[in-house]
């Protein structure tokens, strides 16, 4: 398994894609597919995976649709955020942005399970920051969204 951190020009925002044998995934897709593509080393992408519907998280999930429609997974809590800029705080920096294709919605719960290429990802549901944070475990790699941050934790006075 291979990670590569890729880093959001808007407010910073971690965006993970996670290489497996021929298949990726990206954790919070909120870089460019251009720099996706780069980085895909002739894998073929299978799921995007949100940690929590706040938009800077999936500010560009709209632009990776366009290439890639894939199976999208989060907890039932973030469909919400994504059609309503309000909830998803984009509202607040007079960007509002919203994502509606809703098609190929996966909804993941805690302890869940989810096998791709052969690796095992685990959900760990985190309420606290949003209704809808889930963690995703990986080998030993945790994916916390804005659960976790360096010496604290994620807001809780959001929507």
């Amino acid at each position: 398994m291979k990670i590569i951190n890729l880093v959001s020009p808007i407010l910073g925002t971690n965006c993970y894609l996670i290489i497996f044998n021929t298949k990726a995934i990206i954790i919070d897709p909120s870089v460019e597919y251009d720099l996706i593509l780069k980085n895909l080393d002739d894998c073929k992408l299978e799921g995007i995976f949100l940690t929590h519907g706040h938009a800077d998280h999936f500010s560009f999930l709209e632009d990776i649709y366009k290439h890639e429609k894939v199976n999208l997974y989060m907890h039932e809590n973030a469909k919400e955020k994504l059609i309503n800029s309000y909830k998803n705080g984009s509202e607040l920096f007079n960007y509002p942005l919203t994502f509606n294709d809703l098609e190929k919605v996966i909804e993941v719960d805690d302890n869940q399970i989810i096998e791709i290429d052969g690796c095992l990802i685990k959900v760990i549901t985190t309420p606290g920051h949003t209704n809808c944070s889930v963690c995703y475990l990986i080998e030993n790699h945790l994916f916390s969204g804005d659960t976790l941050f360096y010496r604290t934790v994620g807001r809780t006075d959001l929507y």
